[in-house]
């Protein structure tokens, strides 16, 4: 799983040259973001201008997430050495709720923050797991993942919120049902402009070409059993794959003793649900892991450890 999440970053990264610094990358970010509420609120915007801004909108999200617990939205950005830093007053996190709602009430820009939310949820644990690798073992892994799980909910919970109930086409919850799949796009490494907003200036091909490119439909109204179910799968896949992809880690994380057999075996289950395209077929197979997880009692424990200590699952 984790060779096929690379993967896509690298296709998306491929011919795009990028001479700044992580800390001017974010800079940039942060600063399109200030300027986000006042630009959208006084623009009528046309669907295919809400899908590029919610294109755009994707690795900003991954960056806000630390901070979306706060009311005021202030940032802080530092060099990797720290003998550099910048702040940036984003304002309200209700103002960004309120602008962004509207970019959600197009269905399609659902489906784009869904993904979006989908791929913040399973790759910041990944980064952790992968950071784990190269820390010091006193670290307690368990805590370090179920923080990241925890900032992933901030992030679905803020979108969730901004969305509000009048705008629910259900195509942010098909979005995360994307998320993992194979054929679906990182948006959080795609290339995007984060320069003065012009909206009028907007090109109307962007966003067909990037619903063609994430192999997603752009139907008001798509199949799924709500968001706490969406949600729920996610998270459990996501701390699953966790301790195989990363099989150095299965001490740190109490799951050492679990045999060989039980892990290729959940391995073929969580592609199995990874594919499902029907809530129907993620519902079975979930309760297939389900099981497979309640029959060993390292697993289960690691699961309930993972729900109670993030609040996520």
């Amino acid at each position: 799983m984790r060779a096929a999440l690379d993967a896509g970053s690298a296709r998306m990264k491929a011919g795009h040259s990028d001479a700044r610094t992580e800390m001017e990358r974010k800079v940039e970010r942060f600063q399109f973001l200030a300027t986000f509420s006042e630009t959208v609120g006084s623009q009528k915007l046309e669907p295919s201008v809400m899908r590029y801004l919610a294109l755009t909108f994707a690795p900003i999200l991954n960056d806000l997430a630390p901070y979306l617990d706060r009311e005021h939205l202030v940032v802080t950005v530092s060099s990797d050495d720290f003998s550099d830093s910048r702040t940036i007053i984003i304002g309200l996190r209700q103002d960004v709720a309120a602008a962004l709602g509207r970019i959600m009430t197009d269905a399609g820009s659902q489906l784009i923050l869904g993904i979006a939310a989908g791929q913040i949820v399973s790759e910041r644990p990944d980064t952790a797991a992968r950071n784990l690798l190269s820390t010091n073992r006193d670290i307690d892994a368990i805590r370090y993942i179920q923080a990241e799980l925890s900032l992933g909910q901030q992030v679905l919970n803020f979108l969730a919120d901004s969305r509000g109930a009048e705008n629910k086409h259900l195509s942010f919850e098909h979005g995360i049902s994307l998320a993992r799949k194979k054929n679906v796009i990182n948006l959080l490494t795609i290339p995007v402009s984060f320069g003065p907003l012009h909206i009028n200036s907007l090109s109307n091909i962007a966003a067909p070409a990037l619903l063609s490119a994430l192999g997603a439909g752009e139907q008001p109204e798509v199949p799924s059993f709500g968001l706490d179910s969406d949600l729920a799968i996610l998270h459990t896949a996501t701390a699953l794959w966790i301790p195989i992809d990363y099989p150095e880690l299965r001490e740190r994380l109490g799951v050492d003793d679990v045999p060989e057999k039980a892990w290729r075996e959940l391995e073929e289950l969580l592609e199995h649900l990874d594919e499902s395209s029907t809530p129907e077929m993620r519902t079975v197979a979930m309760s297939q892991i389900t099981a497979h997880v309640h029959n060993d009692p390292s697993l289960h424990g690691y699961i309930n450890a993972m729900r109670i200590g993030s609040g996520a699952l």
